[in-house]
């Protein structure tokens, strides 16, 4: 019979899952104990938490809602049309009818969309809920015709929205934000000057300066056509006295992507 030989460890070798951790250093080396790599430690600590206040000093833009007039559309208003938003007068339906069924409903007549504004003072801001979302649907701010103004609008097959513009009728595709296109959104416009920023459920998503159409004052909301109908359950209006910081948005999200520009140019 052979003898078995049986292999030692160097003495002060260590062996795999045995290391216990060394009460001088807090744990298993995380925290080195020379005067170097404590330093860079602490280095490395100080730009994480750096990190952490810039990602938490966003939430001042991350929880942005329009304060103003709001009014819901549980009950048609006068002629069956939506009912007033007081203090900023009638609406005024372009291309369309709507009335309230479940939510503020627009059914184009001849047109891709239709569209219920009101005309308060220029660069008053306005935010709304849409409680049933499908492509095409959305809220538009400096809005003179329909012809001239700037939208936000839903693209839920696409997962995300466009911001656009509307000029002597030929529209461009300014920004694509991605994702929150879901029902129950909240959409919202702030503006300043030529400055305006786009918020989605409160969160500052992206903040554009172009000056055309800056005095044109209607806002409201466009729904596209189709046999299953958007429904919005209810729009603010209000004054922003505020500045707005080019800075402010999700710099990540507003790269345009081709493939979420359905029907952009």
């Amino acid at each position: 019979m052979t003898d078995a030989t049986v292999a030692t460890a160097p003495e002060g070798s260590a062996r795999a899952g045995a290391r216990r951790p060394d009460p001088a250093t807090l744990g298993y080396g995380v925290i080195p104990t020379s005067r170097k790599g404590r330093l860079i430690c602490g280095a490395v600590f100080a730009v994480l938490f750096l990190v952490a206040v810039g990602i938490v000093g966003r939430g001042s833009t991350g929880s942005v809602f329009v304060e103003g007039t709001t009014t819901e559309f549980r009950a048609a208003g006068g002629a069956d049309g939506l009912p007033p938003v007081p203090g900023y007068g009638s609406w005024v339906y372009t291309t369309g009818t709507w009335t309230v069924d479940r939510g503020a409903v627009g059914q184009p007549t001849d047109a891709a969309a239709t569209f219920a504004t009101l005309n308060p003072s220029p660069g008053s801001a306005v935010e709304t809920t849409i409680s049933e979302l499908t492509d095409g649907a959305g809220l538009v701010f400096r809005f003179k015709d329909a012809a001239n103004y700037w939208g936000v609008r839903a693209v839920p097959s696409y997962g995300g929205w466009n911001i656009f513009k509307v000029v002597d009728g030929r529209e461009s595709v300014v920004r694509v934000l991605v994702g929150q296109a879901f029902d129950g959104t909240s959409v919202g416009v702030q503006q300043s000057g030529t400055r305006f920023r786009v918020m989605l459920n409160g969160l500052v998503r992206s903040t554009i300066d172009d000056p055309a159409l800056e005095k044109a004052p209607g806002v409201g909301m466009m729904a596209p056509a189709g046999e299953d109908p958007s429904r919005f359950s209810s729009l603010t209006v209000g004054a922003f006295d505020g500045t707005i910081s080019l800075s402010d948005g999700d710099s990540e999200q507003d790269e345009i992507v081709p493939s979420l520009n359905p029907g952009g140019t």
